[in-house]
């Protein structure tokens, strides 16, 4: 039988894990927005003005910005549509492997946003505001679901 504080502390750590998922939610959602508009403007065939680096022209139109035809922005935006539909089922569910999947990818996407990174600092040798917001919502996103994650795990003994 349930006491009073196991109940509260179960409560407790539930409501705990629905903002942490909320908060994913809300950075793959500004993720999506992010990718989606890079991904308009390629299409459209401009270049967004990039204010704070000014370097959007050089990485947007360089021979690392697409993988074949496809653009990278692109890739980005199906990546945080899919990690914003499993972060809502992660909401719903109570197996957990909902979260352990967006654990898989997001590691796999930080794993590519460093490369991106480098190619930035090291080859392009410019910066692109854009492509930096990204990159900081996909570190924020691996933090946020390493942690449920983690909480899962300590939870279940």
């Amino acid at each position: 039988m349930m006491t009073f504080d196991s109940e509260y502390s179960t409560s407790w750590r539930n409501r705990l894990s629905k903002r942490l998922l909320l908060i994913a939610l809300v950075l793959a959602g500004a993720g999506l927005a992010d990718a989606t508009y890079l991904t308009v403007e390629h299409y459209r065939g401009a270049i967004p003005t990039c204010g704070l680096t000014g370097g959007c022209e050089a990485v947007l139109t360089s021979r690392w910005s697409a993988v074949g035809p496809v653009p990278i922005a692109l890739l980005g935006s199906v990546f945080y549509a899919v990690v914003f539909l499993l972060t809502m089922a992660a909401w719903e569910s109570t197996s957990g492997r909902e979260v352990v999947w967006l654990q898989r990818l997001v590691t796999v996407a930080f794993a590519v946003t460093l490369v991106l990174l480098a190619l930035q600092a090291f080859v392009i040798g410019s910066w692109c505001a854009y492509c930096l917001f990204s990159a900081v919502m996909v570190s924020l996103l691996l933090a946020v679901v390493s942690f449920v994650r983690y909480r899962m795990r300590w939870l279940s003994g």
